[in-house]
């Protein structure tokens, strides 16, 4: 212990509360009933001193917010306002002495405050602990499980907070998140999610189907389908439970999942995107078993395309598909033997094309030529990238959405077939297509991206970046600063950290991030400088045709950064 004599006990006791220094730090020391107190001085909620507070028993109110603590364990009685840290007191001869060495907040206290921000739906308290987690704990994985495990014992479906979040841990994987837009990431998940959830009852006890043989598999498979096509969504998560207890195998349970998923397009792409993002999510933190039975309810609830009129209207395009699907089980295996790499530009001269017979029927023939799937559907992904690259900003804001919700199915779809290379997963590269083809007017004339301009600066390009993004709107305006950037010669890698900080410091949902983490992922992949930039312009405009929002997050994460480095925020320390 480091014990320290900080005052004498009578100058204490008449005063009755007074500041002290002591090995750095402030401490608010209180004399109640005789007995003393010892508690840091900065209020745990927004840095206030506590010792201009006020004392009634053993209650210390701050008097900035009003929130409560109890002096002798500094637990807050407003949760808003997060624990206080006290310290140890000892009285000898006259004199006040505190010990420096009372234990301080660890991993498990930060990760503790994600759960109760998440309960509560306190931002603050969220920008806090993974500040402190980041601080104490071993990495941000821990925060993930933390997550993972609040998904998993609610009644909730994952959607897009727990989305939001997923496309962050992959963000991080990457290696094209710096530390402050990782907690903003973070923190604005954390938010989203909680707003969708917290208030949600415990997830609801359910067996599985009992012992079931391994053997068995392909009768839970039909099981699941007749589940699904009659729209029980009981049956189909108790069949899908039963399916991950017997497999015990992600990458099992993602196949059932996907496979029956591609039976329709469902939800505009949002059921297969949300199920790619949880079984990724899953793969770094793993399985949970409420989080599948979430899965399997979406699944079975959501709306098919067949009921919307576009898809039937004024050309059955489910018919289209359909007729493809009669003879995709040989041609996808026709595609693998062959093993063929096909050029992006290529499939999207199929699939920006103007006829959806057409389309389909080439996606068919690249496979009958030996082109492997997966490149087509990384063709097909690229081509909803060159979509949205080419929107046409004359048309509504809120269409923006559809080009978007085109992308990022089509890059669920090809990181399903990376997991699952079945002809049945496969259905859903034709269900992108199509999903493209009918945005196609909403790119009518397209948008021409600029070639740029050499030899501007990287970092003045980078700065007129983010203030052109805080002016309404400015989707005409970024491509050029990104052409320039790349004409210039800029490092593609620090241009996708600033797509990133730009995205994440606005106040939005799940879709712009998904696009933003789609992007980053498929410019990786692709050869050719000329592809990626269209894909960094797609980004870059999505962005900015949601922008600038209030920026809430970022203030309320700059907030809790100044106290985790015990800066006074008003100047009243």
């Amino acid at each position: 212990m480091a014990w320290v004599r900080v005052c004498r006990l009578e100058d204490l006791a008449s005063k009755g509360k007074m500041a002290v220094k002591a090995g750095g730090r402030s401490i608010a020391l209180f004399y109640v009933d005789g007995r003393v107190y010892a508690i840091d001085n900065r209020c745990p909620h927004m840095g206030y001193p506590l010792v201009k507070g006020s004392v009634k028993g053993c209650i210390l109110t701050c008097d900035w917010h009003h929130a409560r603590f109890d002096l002798e364990t500094g637990g807050a009685l407003d949760l808003w306002a997060d624990d206080a840290q006290v310290y140890r007191v000892n009285v000898r001869d006259g004199w006040v002495y505190v010990d420096l060495d009372t234990p301080q907040r660890g991993c498990h206290y930060y990760l503790r405050r994600v759960r109760e921000a998440l309960d509560h739906s306190i931002t603050l308290v969220a920008a806090k602990s993974v500040l402190g987690a980041f601080s104490k704990c071993s990495g941000s994985k821990e925060v993930y499980r933390v997550v993972a495990d609040w998904v998993d014992g609610r009644d909730y479906t994952w959607g897009g907070g727990a989305t939001y979040i997923a496309a962050v841990a992959n963000l991080e994987a990457m290696g094209i998140l710096d530390p402050r837009s990782h907690a903003l990431g973070l923190v604005r998940g954390l938010e989203v999610l909680s707003e969708e959830a917290s208030e949600r009852s415990p997830r609801p006890f359910m067996a599985p189907l009992g012992l079931v043989a391994r053997e068995r598999l392909k009768d839970l498979k039909a099981l699941l389908r007749e589940a699904l096509e009659t729209r029980n969504p009981s049956a189909a998560e108790r069949v899908l439970y039963t399916v991950s207890t017997l497999t015990e195998s992600l990458e099992a349970v993602a196949g059932v999942f996907m496979e029956a998923a591609t039976d329709h397009y469902l939800a505009d792409g949002h059921v297969v995107d949300f199920a790619n993002k949880a079984f990724e999510f899953m793969r770094l933190v793993g399985l949970r078993h409420g989080i599948i039975r979430g899965l399997a309810r979406m699944l079975a609830t959501a709306r098919r395309y067949e009921e919307e009129s576009a898809w039937r209207t004024p050309i059955d395009l489910v018919a289209v598909a359909e007729r493809e699907f009669q003879r995709l089980p040989e041609a996808f295996e026709a595609g693998v033997e062959g093993g063929l790499h096909v050029e992006p530009e290529k499939v999207t001269e199929i699939v920006l094309g103007s006829d959806p017979e057409a389309i389909a029927r080439g996606l068919t023939s690249l496979l009958l030529k030996g082109y492997h799937p997966l490149s087509i559907a990384r063709g097909v992904t690229y081509s909803a990238a060159v979509r949205l690259a080419e929107f046409n900003s004359a048309n509504d804001v809120e269409d923006w959405f559809s080009p978007a919700h085109a992308l990022t199915y089509a890059h669920a779809i090809y990181r399903a077939l990376e997991r699952t290379p079945s002809w049945e997963v496969f259905r859903g590269v034709y269900h992108a297509a199509l999903r493209i083809y009918l945005d196609r007017l909403l790119s009518t004339p397209p948008y021409k991206p600029p070639k740029g301009s050499s030899g501007r600066d990287s970092r003045a390009l980078f700065k007129s970046l983010l203030e052109t993004m805080d002016k309404r709107y400015s989707v005409d305006e970024v491509p050029g600063l990104v052409a320039d950037y790349l004409a210039s010669g800029g490092d593609e890698e620090e241009l996708l950290k600033i797509l990133a900080y730009a995205v994440l410091r606005e106040d939005q949902d799940f879709h712009v991030v998904q696009v933003l983490e789609a992007g980053a992922r498929l410019s990786r992949e692709l050869s050719k400088g000329g592809w990626r930039k269209t894909v960094y312009i797609a980004v870059a405009r999505f962005t900015a045709s949601q922008a600038p929002t209030r920026r809430r997050v970022e203030h309320t994460l700059r907030i809790a950064e100044k106290l985790s480095h015990n800066q006074d925020l008003i100047g009243l320390s």
